[in-house]
């Protein structure tokens, strides 16, 4: 009888142990300029859903350019932006017991953030192919 109830409080722990890991998460990571490696402080951290895209959580970072932001739902995805860059997007890693770091944290490592006027962001890269297509236009136009 008393293996049993041994068992019976160990299987409770346990089930107990997966319970809390799965109900949250912490997600940490840096944000940083993509040319430079300075990180960016106040940058938004923004965590959404994969599912419905609903906004679960936001965050800012801190003066070091790092962010622990809390996750309760899976599978996930992080939307980050700071004036001056371009936004970016990751895929939170779908794992219920932790990354590499420990139970219940997932290390992101550093984000790094294109500025919005650099010639690898998505607006110049937009801009270069109008003009492209506008001075095409004229030179067709003016044959």
């Amino acid at each position: 009888m008393k293996q049993h109830s041994v068992k019976a409080v160990f299987l409770f722990i346990w089930v107990a142990m997966l319970s809390f890991t799965e109900a949250q998460q912490l997600i940490v990571g840096s944000v940083a300029d993509a040319r430079s490696g300075n990180r960016i402080p106040m940058a938004e951290v923004v965590l959404f859903s994969q599912q419905d895209s609903s906004l679960l959580r936001q965050d800012t970072t801190d003066s070091q350019g790092q962010f622990t932001i809390a996750n309760e739902a899976f599978p996930t995805f992080l939307v980050v932006k700071s004036e001056g860059y371009e936004p970016d997007t990751a895929t939170v890693p779908n794992t219920r017991y932790g990354g590499p770091t420990g139970l219940g944290k997932i290390d992101m490592g550093t984000l790094k953030l294109v500025a919005a006027h650099s010639p690898n962001s998505m607006a110049d890269k937009r801009k270069r192919c109008c003009l492209f297509r506008h001075h095409r236009k004229n030179t067709t136009e003016n044959k």
